[in-house]
């Protein structure tokens, strides 16, 4: 259902602001049911909302000094913002580039105690800060997670907790922002995007991101609330509740002209490690074979053994039956085959010829494939999901 914008007017410039609905910390503590349904919509319709954290004053005056340790960070050189770069690790330390920057802790290097990973020396010197906001943070999440599963499955055993055990390994992190406004608007990239984790809250007090709308792709601005965190859905939470929740794509741009210094802290909430995607009636060889496999991971062990089974018991090959090094973009036989699969059962609206189609053993080597065979200057490539940050950094100049 379609929801109308608010308008405002920025620096004589009038735009739209989304919808966001506002739900109470508070209430859901209290386990008000009127509360669970608002979170619930909310969570459903757009994916954003507004959480009211103004009875955390302890918390919210922990996020003031956040901004503080976020701007006394940024200050430092180069140099020095370099010494917390990891090369190999996608949710640790500092990433940057021209006008942005960004730092990363793990929750896990914060709250273990068994954690050998050296923090920054601006946290460390601020850890008990840290800590407590993390903590909170944690516990915040944990109950929206809480309340959903109530709704979601009043009278099942499933719950979104079991994917999020507290005590097990996670990449759930804090993550604050450098991202001033630009003297020129159009110069602002496009860097659309859904989050990747369950949640993720948001606290900054400027315009910084838009929302696409999903009743009319038109694209609305996200107010600044005090008190308030700005809570998005991710792609985890939207699959492990088959779709019922919506992961909404939303960007950071700026409303007008100029250049002015902002800020952001977030709370990155994620799944623990290697958790399944899917809630209940989860495939096993032995004591459900009936249920269902989960395709969307990029490495599916499971899958490979059954296909691995199933051609030994069924098929007996010879070595003149591989052709793996009669072409560079794959076996020519299986090329055609797959060509002969896809008219057959797909129906394009002009044959798929086997020349047009690239085998390789995984999406990596097909994308340099393409970049190196197919596409031109200026091309796009359209990948299904899971997506990985590598594929991109593959292919960008």
């Amino acid at each position: 259902m379609a929801i109308p914008c608010r308008k405002v007017i920025v620096s004589n410039t009038e735009i739209d602001v989304a919808p966001l609905e506002t739900v109470s910390l508070r209430l859901l503590l209290r386990d008000d049911e009127g509360e669970r349904a608002k979170l619930y919509s909310a969570a459903r319709s757009l994916g954003f909302f507004y959480l009211d954290m103004s009875d955390s004053k302890p918390y919210l005056a922990d996020v003031e000094q956040l901004y503080s340790i976020t701007q006394e960070y940024f200050t430092q050189s180069e140099e020095n913002l370099l010494k917390d770069f990891r090369m190999d690790d996608e949710f640790r330390g500092y990433k940057g580039g021209k006008n942005w920057g960004s730092l990363e802790i793990l929750r896990d290097d914060v709250v273990s105690s068994s954690s050998e990973v050296p923090l920054p020396a601006i946290i460390e010197s601020n850890s008990a800060i840290v800590h407590r906001f993390i903590s909170v943070s944690h516990e915040a999440v944990h109950v929206i997670l809480s309340q959903l599963s109530k709704l979601l499955w009043p009278d099942s055993e499933h719950r979104l907790e079991e994917r999020h055990h507290s005590k097990k390994r996670n990449n759930s992190s804090l993550k604050v922002y450098r991202g001033p406004t630009l003297e020129r608007l159009a110069d602002v990239g496009d860097n659309a995007h859904t989050d990747g984790g369950s949640l993720t809250l948001l606290y900054t007090d400027k315009w910084g991101t838009q929302v696409e709308l999903p009743w009319n792709k038109e694209w609305a601005w996200v107010e600044a609330k005090p008190g308030h965190a700005i809570v998005t859905v991710g792609d985890t939470l939207q699959a492990l509740t088959g779709g019922l929740l919506y992961s909404c794509r939303h960007r950071v741009s700026q409303p007008v002209d100029g250049y002015e210094e902002r800020w952001a802290v977030t709370y990155f909430f994620r799944p623990e490690n290697g958790v399944s995607l899917l809630m209940g009636n989860t495939y096993h060889e032995e004591t459900n074979p009936d249920g269902i496999i989960n395709l969307a991971i990029a490495e599916n062990s499971l899958m490979q053994k059954i296909v691995a089974d199933y051609l030994n018991d069924n098929l007996r090959l010879e070595t003149k039956h591989l052709t793996y090094g009669d072409g560079t973009t794959g076996s020519y036989r299986l090329k055609a085959n797959l060509a002969k699969f896809i008219n057959t059962y797909f129906h394009p609206i002009v044959d798929v010829q086997p020349k047009e189609t690239i085998v390789s053993s995984g999406v990596s080597g097909t994308m340099d494939q393409l970049v190196w065979t197919l596409c031109n200057e200026g091309d796009g490539i359209l990948v299904g999901k899971p997506v990985y940050s590598g594929f991109i950094k593959g292919i960008n100049p």
